[in-house]
């Protein structure tokens, strides 16, 4: 069965957002009220969850909604209807399933996680710098599908600033570390050396990361044997490096075999029918699969899935998931007309550590 790991948060609150002026002056007006209301709910409620809350001007103070720092939980921001956050119809910018927000406590810090769903212009930070994922500490503002959003932390060890700070970015380059390590397993970048003696531990900090790549075309080896294919592909050498495979079927015609390198598979993979996902070989898809419909991501050395807020759903082994851990031969259905099954999944084979020095005695 597949490892059902949340549910839809039930804490989220969805309401329509209205204009919002972009300039600094109205970000900064947003979180001296954002501030405001964080306070009163904590005074109201005898116990928060830790997490970020979602601000938009059009709310009127209110919160677009909460991100809990709960393990496995995941909330999509956008203007669909099935999607945790929402924005209102009318902001036509912004994507139908924007971006992918994940809450957690890393080192002790919390640490909010943004990963923009290929949408066309990205999270957009000062100065037009345009990130696809990023992992920020403390509060902050971004520009995303025309709209600026404003994030703040419910974090019982963290006091919020009065004002909202400048936050420091570290590129992905400063970033590099002498091992790659696995995409939500960055290590927090130690504190930049201070500028302003007044600056306190809450102020905040942005690290960009690499974000998702599109699949190149011919990711699929067709299952009939005179098919033309861009790809030639040894299924025994690509699950040694780390590879994953799956057996595509579309009401109950297969299509054949997509094979993910670890690389892609780290970064992200989208799959629906908008082009910005995965390459189908020229296989058109029904509207039963969504646009942007799931997230195909490899952590911690595991493969997993997230529902993107899609319309019909994501099953594993006939069983509804918003996110699961996937292991060979499980089936996967988006919707009932795409069903991949798991052939491999697996790691690089490690050497096999050196010998232990003899012990002369």
């Amino acid at each position: 069965m597949g490892t059902r790991e949340d549910e839809r948060d039930l804490a989220t609150m969805v309401a329509p957002l209205g204009s919002l002026d972009q300039s600094v002056l109205e970000a900064m007006t947003l979180y001296r009220r954002a501030r405001v209301k964080v306070l009163e709910l904590r005074k109201q409620a005898a116990q928060l969850h830790t997490g970020y809350w979602v601000f938009h001007t059009g709310t009127g103070g209110l919160p677009l909604g909460f991100v809990p720092a709960v393990a496995g939980a995941h909330a999509i921001v956008g203007r669909h209807h099935c999607v945790d956050l929402r924005v209102a119809e009318e902001h036509h910018a912004f994507s139908l399933r924007q971006a992918l927000l994940r809450a957690r406590r890393m080192d002790g810090q919390l640490v909010l996680n943004v990963m923009d769903l290929e949408s066309p212009h990205g999270i957009v930070l000062g100065r037009d710098h345009s990130v696809r994922a990023l992992d920020a500490v403390g509060p902050f503002a971004a520009l995303m599908g025309g709209l600026t959003l404003l994030f703040v932390p419910e974090d019982p060890k963290q006091e919020l600033p009065e004002a909202l700070p400048v936050p420091e970015l570290l590129t992905v380059c400063e970033r590099e570390q002498p091992r790659k390590p696995e995409r939500w397993d960055l290590p927090l970048p130690e504190p930049a050396r201070p500028t302003l003696a007044s600056r306190s531990e809450s102020c905040s900090r942005v690290s960009e990361l690499a974000g998702l790549r599109r699949v190149e075309l011919g990711s699929i080896i067709p299952s009939a044997p005179f098919a033309q294919s861009h790809i030639s592909v040894d299924l025994d050498a690509a699950r040694a490096e780390g590879a994953c495979a799956f057996h595509l079927t579309s009401h109950a015609r297969v299509l054949g075999t997509l094979v993910l390198t670890r690389e892609q598979l780290e970064s992200g993979v989208l799959l629906g029918r908008y082009d910005r996902c995965w390459d189908l070989g020229n296989q058109p898809l029904d509207t039963q699969v969504s646009r942007v419909h799931a997230l195909l991501i490899l952590e911690r050395g595991a493969l997993r899935i997230f529902d993107l807020g899609s319309t019909n759903g994501v099953q594993v082994d006939d069983e509804v998931v918003r996110s699961a851990t996937l292991m060979r031969h499980q089936r996967v259905e988006l919707s009932s007309e795409l069903t991949l099954r798991v052939l491999f999944t697996s790691v690089p084979t490690l050497p096999p550590p050196p010998p232990a020095p003899e012990v002369v005695r």
